[in-house]
């Protein structure tokens, strides 16, 4: 199946809530196309209470599940 991540969904999991952690597990990945705006990073990162630390895990969040893809989707 294929899935389009918002912002919203990206900072509920980095709060860590219980209900969005699924769609992040290496199993729901590896079943399924998920598919990130380049703009939903540019928001994750341009937030302005940002710190560095909150940066660094934003980062690792790609460079870890690289089963997200960073793209443009076609309708």
């Amino acid at each position: 199946m294929n899935y389009l991540y918002d912002t919203n969904i990206l900072i509920y999991y980095l709060a860590g809530d219980e209900t969005v952690s699924k769609l992040f597990s290496d199993a729901f990945l590896n079943q399924n196309y998920v598919m990130i705006s380049p703009i939903v990073r540019i928001e994750l990162l341009c937030f302005s209470e940002l710190s560095d630390d909150d940066a660094e895990v934003i980062e690792d969040l790609f460079t870890y599940k690289k089963s997200l893809i960073i793209g443009v989707a076609s309708l």
